[in-house]
């Protein structure tokens, strides 16, 4: 991986961890394998990420889900709703950014007329399981702060499980750690 990437694997603390981390093997998404106590702060974004990857099971999609957090709030949550729409673009992070281009957007004042991309910068991404090729990609391009992860995507993986956009020669401009 890259210079500018740190991936970092977590101790499961507590029982909540450990059914998080069951629910993902049970639903074909590996397993989080943790070796050193987390910040709480990443392990709460990372909580509510499993339960939009819940609410997406519970709706028959692939259970993956994904919050943005800036200074330290959410600001947007998605799950996948590939079934639902018929779009295999709809992954939980296209999602949640089109949930904060829409908050951006009603937030804007007479005198703008478009929504600028540089707040993504400030952000912060939070997915229950490694973004894949195309969503690592726009994570990239929209130029996030950090990416966290709760597995690995060995079909579709953009951070290293298939090809790695850190050392390929994609430009990244975010962190990407494994939790």
């Amino acid at each position: 991986m890259g210079d500018n990437v740190v991936c970092k694997e977590l101790e499961a603390t507590t029982t909540q961890d450990l059914e998080d981390d069951r629910f993902l093997e049970q639903n074909g998404l590996g397993s989080i394998s943790f070796t050193t106590a987390p910040d709480n702060s990443v392990m709460n974004f990372m909580k509510l990420a499993f339960a939009e990857a819940k609410g997406a099971l519970a709706r028959l999609e692939v259970p993956v889900g994904c919050v943005i957090v800036k200074d330290g709030e959410v600001i947007g949550r998605g799950s996948n709703r590939t079934n639902e729409t018929r779009n295999a673009t709809r992954h939980a992070e296209m999602e949640a950014i089109d949930m904060v281009l829409c908050l951006w957007q009603q937030s804007l004042t007479a005198h703008s007329d478009n929504v600028s991309t540089e707040g993504f910068q400030q952000c912060d991404l939070y997915v229950t399981c490694e973004p894949c090729i195309m969503c690592a990609s726009a994570l990239s391009l929209l130029g996030f702060r950090k990416v966290y992860y709760g597995c690995g995507n060995d079909r579709f993986g953009g951070c290293g499980s298939v090809l790695d956009i850190h050392t390929d020669g994609c430009p990244l401009r975010f962190e990407s750690r494994s939790i």
